[in-house]
């Protein structure tokens, strides 16, 4: 039973070593990102849940077709809020998915002001199939200077409708 503990007790510490190297990576990615954005506080990425903060500065608003959500920074940020509602049912599994869904729209968005239009679809995939992967390419677009900042946001084609 000893023996239990210490196997559970080891496998607990590697998980939150990684977790903490991942949080660092991504991090350090955001904090390039803001830093070539011109974004001043781009350190506030290392102070846990500040990361959503410095993303949302960096994308600046939330698009999706006509529909404009300003001060990303803070609709991030608020949006963690969301997370331990889960506890209380439908409303709070509603509102999980809901953010899931507003972070994946901005991760998007993030990865369009630097790449073009097939490698954000790459991204996207890589992203939603296997997430440990986002620190890395945060990390990879530190450097990378912004290509699209006019229109960095999905499903444009749904303005061409209206």
């Amino acid at each position: 039973m000893g023996q239990l503990f210490v196997i559970l007790g080891g496998v607990f510490v590697a998980v939150c070593i990684v977790v903490v190297a991942l949080y660092l990576i991504a991090a350090a990615g955001l904090c390039g990102m803001a830093e070539k954005a011109g974004i001043e506080e781009g350190w506030l990425a290392f102070i846990p849940l500040l990361l959503g903060f410095i993303w949302g500065k960096i994308i600046k608003e939330i698009k999706i077709g006509k529909v404009v959500i300003p001060k990303a920074e803070f609709v991030l940020l608020l949006s963690l809020l969301a997370v331990p509602l889960i506890i209380y049912g439908t409303i709070g599994w509603v509102l999980c998915i809901g953010t899931v869904l507003l972070h994946l729209v901005a991760l998007y968005q993030l990865y369009a002001l630097y790449k073009q239009p097939k490698a954000v679809l790459c991204y996207m995939l890589l992203s939603i199939i296997f997430p440990p992967v986002i620190p890395f390419l945060f990390l990879s677009l530190r450097n990378k200077e912004l290509i699209n900042p006019e229109e960095p946001y999905p499903f444009s084609e749904i303005d061409d409708l209206y």
